[in-house]
């Protein structure tokens, strides 16, 4: 069963952005997805209640996924993430609470990877 709620995508890479979006649609998911953590946040904090899980590429310009994964933290506690990057990510360090729900995604990735991520992070 898929969960309500959206999940925000976010990757500076438009084809992999594009990609991670066709995987998830397919499989059920709803999707929002952004270039850049700016927007991202623009989108999260319009509607903050349609997100239930975000997926942020860690090595964004300007803002960084590790910043953005702290305001949206702040503004909504209980959403899933998944910190992607091609470089090692210590999720120890983005967690806000003990039970916050954040796993790590390396890149690259396979689809099957990817929707095993976003089920381990994004339980009911």
């Amino acid at each position: 069963m898929i969960p309500s709620g959206q999940i925000l995508i976010v990757d500076d890479d438009p084809a992999l952005l594009a990609a991670i979006r066709m995987f998830l649609t397919r499989r059920g998911y709803t999707v929002t997805s952004c270039r850049s953590a700016e927007d991202a946040w623009r989108q999260f904090q319009a509607q903050p209640d349609e997100y239930s899980a975000a997926l942020i590429d860690m090595t964004l310009p300007r803002m960084s996924g590790e910043q953005l994964i702290a305001k949206l933290v702040q503004i909504k506690p209980s959403i899933a993430l998944i910190a992607c990057s091609g470089y090692q990510v210590d999720v120890r360090k983005l967690q806000s609470s003990a039970d916050q729900r954040i796993t790590y995604l390396q890149k690259p990735f396979t689809p099957k990877t990817l929707v095993d991520a976003v089920k381990r992070v994004w339980q009911d």
